[in-house]
């Protein structure tokens, strides 16, 4: 690899397509990005423009949309501590591409525009194998689960639910690092309480709970608080967390708002998989399972479920898109043909996908849904499945997968995972 001047590299980081708004990086931290750069393995062969917008994606985060509204210059320190964190994803993302077998192509793939790099990287992992191993929750948080949904469904903000709320975030406190000092904990605990009952039952009820006054606070603190105050985003994944230590699951999404008792989890390499028991729910979304964001949904565990919604997590991954129109017809169809290619039984996976399509022969009406799409058009297609030879059956189901990825992105689907299983 020869060697290229790391003022070019900066360069190139800092001043194309989207990277733009990275030229004025504070000097604190000009010099630990141009270190990062220099450390980095980037083949010869990718462009400076590649690079820039590849930097872009890396770092335009959370970290760098708060930095502007964060104020003191010891606050501010503090924060470029945690930006410092980025650099070294950097290097990792530039290195990762040196492992391809087609850096150029794997560059122009991360060079996407606003692909999220890091969420992907992060999941990554989950794919070598694929499984899904679920742990029933433990009794607390099944009774934590059990009182928490009486106190919601009567829409009461009640002292045992502050109680709860409270407790939990100074039990975090304590057994996390956040730093945050010992006296300000119950002050803390209060904030976190109300934000949590604002946002699941109104700045009116939360408005209604009383403060617990301080004179002063720590930058540690002044930081978290701003970050809940400023951003919704924040809040969101606050209410989240929260409720997944009383055993609830949440989530705002096409369906609605979310709120349900999980009964098993499985937490693997940045995704979280729950099942959920509970069949008026499935009922009212006509599903037996979802993916929302990083998160997967089961109402039943089953290899061909478990397997098509991860194949919408890998999508969601990539960025490919959620047009309902556009985009969710290829989304149903890549994930049934993974039900097929990832199955430890593909027959009995190719059966059920049958079962769900009618009219599959001679001039018969085919009736599809969104859903069911996939299934119909590739158990149509030349007849495939009338033959027995599943061998063919999961060339064919392989070749199909592989071509969808090469028009999407460029690259197949061993190759996008190729540099993380060496």
């Amino acid at each position: 690899m020869m060697e290229r001047s790391v003022n070019w590299k900066f360069a190139a980081a800092t001043s194309t397509g989207q990277a733009r708004s990275f030229r004025r990086l504070p000097k604190q931290l000009r010099s630990k990005f141009k270190a990062a750069i220099e450390r980095s393995e980037i083949p010869d062969s990718i462009d400076f423009e590649t690079i820039g917008r590849i930097s872009a994606n890396v770092l335009n985060d959370t970290h760098f949309l708060i930095l502007p509204q964060i104020e003191g210059e010891d606050l501010r320190n503090w924060w470029y501590d945690t930006i410092l964190e980025q650099f070294d994803n950097l290097e990792h993302v530039f290195n990762v591409i040196s492992r391809s077998s087609k850096p150029d192509e794997y560059a122009a793939f991360l060079a996407r525009e606003e692909f999220l790099i890091l969420p992907f990287f992060n999941g990554t992992y989950l794919f070598s194998d694929r499984g899904v191993d679920f742990e029933e929750l433990p009794e607390e948080k099944r009774k934590l689960a059990e009182e928490f949904m009486a106190i919601y469904q009567k829409g009461d903000v009640t002292s045992r639910l502050v109680e709860m709320l409270e407790v939990r975030a100074i039990e975090n406190e304590e057994d996390g690092n956040h730093q945050i000092p010992e006296e300000e904990r119950p002050y803390f605990a209060r904030k976190i309480a109300k934000h949590v009952i604002a946002h699941l039952f109104g700045e009116e009820k939360a408005g209604d709970m009383g403060d617990i006054e301080r004179d002063e606070v720590s930058h540690t603190l002044k930081a978290a608080l701003s970050v809940l105050e400023r951003h919704s985003w924040a809040r969101h994944m606050l209410v989240k967390t929260t409720l997944l230590d009383f055993g609830t699951y949440y989530e705002e999404s096409e369906y609605g708002r979310i709120i349900i008792p999980i009964s098993m989890a499985s937490k693997k390499d940045k995704m979280d998989c729950y099942y959920v028991d509970d069949d008026q729910f499935w009922k009212s979304i006509n599903a037996r399972g979802i993916q929302l964001g990083s998160d997967i949904l089961l109402g039943v565990v089953e290899e061909s479920t478990v397997q098509h919604e991860l194949q919408h997590l890998f999508d969601r991954n990539l960025h490919l898109g959620t047009n309902r129109v556009r985009d969710m017809p290829g989304w149903e169809y890549r994930a049934r043909l993974a039900e097929l290619l990832f199955a430890s039984n593909p027959e009995e996976s190719m059966k059920k996908m049958l079962a769900q399509v009618k009219g599959v022969s001679g001039d018969e009406k085919v009736s599809l849904d969104i859903y069911a799409t996939a299934a119909a058009l590739f158990a149509l297609k030349e007849g495939l499945f009338r033959d027995n030879d599943m061998a063919r059956i999961l060339a064919e189901a392989k070749q199909e997968l592989d071509q969808q990825y090469q028009k999407l992105v460029g690259l197949t689907y061993d190759e996008i995972l190729e540099p993380f299983r060496k």
